[in-house]
């Protein structure tokens, strides 16, 4: 995908802890190079999607405006009691 990508935030939390927690730091005393790296690969590929600014005044394509409307309508969520109840009503039975 073209940059600026709207990335999913658990996602890149989720891969970050597996990266942090899945190996040690220092191995016998020495710094592991490979976690390091791997880390900031992750942190190059999340830099790299938001490289450009999010600019919703594109083209009129039906495509775009699809896109935008959907971006403009996003609502954050904060209560958790909220957030359990919609996800409970969400669950497939």
């Amino acid at each position: 995908m073209k940059s600026p990508v709207i990335h999913f935030v658990p996602l890149i939390f989720k891969d970050m802890t597996f990266l942090h927690e899945g190996s040690k730091t220092l191995v016998d005393g020495l710094v592991n190079i490979e976690k390091l790296h791997s880390v900031a690969e992750k942190v190059r590929k999340i830099r790299k999607c938001w490289s450009r600014p999010l600019c919703l005044d594109m083209e009129a394509s039906p495509h775009h405006l699809q896109t935008k409307a959907c971006v403009l309508q996003f609502q954050v969520i904060d209560n958790q009691n909220l957030l359990f109840e919609i996800s409970y009503k969400l669950e497939v039975n």
